[in-house]
């Protein structure tokens, strides 16, 4: 998958550092990947518009939507996120970025509750399917290694997003989200979901590998 890049950007923050260069965005020194694209997101689409009802944003109301919205796995990734206000991410809230268009044109009160309950059971009939709903194109099941330091084991199996990913793969025998992986292989994002699976002998993962972010760390 190739992600939306600005031509120029630049990155440092706590020792780590990004960059983009010839169309390729390079990681250094395990930068936090989804921190990292809230701001080539904002460069790429600009802070100042909502993406959504183009009110002006300010500090107090701007946001980042997940146009696949996180509960239904939704990754953190430029092609995926838009800034918007509050307001719109909070009456959009888990539904993708169609629903919620189709949704805001229900006029009738009743109708529009009556739709968005669709909706929703639509989602868990997705998750006992395959665990989350985005664009097929964007990831794939796979058992390729990917490199990853797996440390303190026992200590995040303990955590509370951890427990979520045993819970929801005990309830739908599926992984919630893909990880993300560089061009070179490098777990960029989701290293729970590959702990668990790792623990768990899953053998195909679903996997995003981003062709034009590579990991020089």
């Amino acid at each position: 998958m190739i992600i939306d890049l600005p031509t120029k950007f630049y990155y440092e923050k706590d020792g780590s550092k990004a960059f983009v260069d010839n169309e390729i965005l390079y990681c250094e020194n395990n930068v936090s990947f989804e921190r990292l694209m809230y701001h080539t997101t904002y460069e790429l689409r600009g802070k100042s518009t909502c993406y959504y009802c183009g009110c002006e944003l300010n500090e107090e109301n701007r946001t980042l939507d997940h146009m696949y919205p996180r509960d239904f796995g939704g990754v953190s990734i430029t092609n995926n996120l838009v800034p918007c206000c509050t307001n719109c991410n909070q009456k959009k809230n888990n539904l993708t970025l169609n629903e919620y268009f189709d949704y805001m044109n229900v006029q009738d009160a009743k109708k529009r509750k009556q739709y968005k309950s669709e909706l929703l059971h639509r989602h868990e009939e997705y998750r006992y399917e395959k665990g989350f709903y985005l664009p097929d194109n964007w990831y794939e099941y796979t058992s390729d290694r990917i490199y990853a330091e797996i440390l303190l084991t026992e200590e995040y199996k303990q955590g509370k997003r951890y427990n979520f990913i045993r819970e929801f793969y005990t309830k739908y025998g599926h992984l919630p989200r893909p990880v993300i992986k560089s061009a070179n292989n490098r777990l960029l994002d989701g290293f729970l979901v590959l702990l668990f699976a790792k623990e768990n002998q899953i053998e195909q993962i679903p996997c995003m590998k981003l062709q034009n972010v590579i990991d020089i760390s």
